[in-house]
């Protein structure tokens, strides 16, 4: 690469399997200038050049617990959109786990998107449907 090191700002490198969607990418050099475009200088006709989102940290997300009959009858309306989220489910041997949540108190149709990645790396994804009624 032949290009003036006082022009650019970072560089960043991910070195790991890097996942966009339904594509996996073997890792992504992310080059930034201090004018925000690489001036004069040519990329291979074969690159991949896309915009990503960055590394996203582990986030925690709230999921209700009514272990009680008392918190169940006595709690606040729940008007959550993301009902379940658990980054670190594993499957057995069989491919499949069971899950338990609670809806939300907003009736309306809702879809289940179920996202993983397996052992050899590969993306999955499949969504469902169900109904929350009054």
């Amino acid at each position: 690469m032949n290009y003036d090191p006082l022009k650019i700002k970072s560089i960043e490198v991910v070195t790991k399997k890097y996942f966009l969607g339904g594509m996996g990418y073997y890792g992504i050099v992310d080059c930034k200038t201090y004018k925000g475009d690489m001036n004069s200088y040519a990329l291979d006709p074969r690159s991949v050049i896309l915009d990503f989102e960055g590394l996203q940290q582990q986030r925690q997300f709230y999921s209700p617990s009514y272990e009680t009959s008392q918190k169940y009858s006595s709690r606040l309306p729940d008007f959550r959109s993301l009902l379940y989220w658990n980054p670190s489910l594993r499957t057995g041997n069989t491919g499949t786990e069971d899950i338990e949540f609670f809806s939300s108190d907003a009736a309306g149709r809702y879809v289940a998107v179920i996202q993983g990645i397996s052992d050899q790396g590969n993306p999955a994804v499949r969504s469902l449907y169900f109904k929350v009624k009054k």
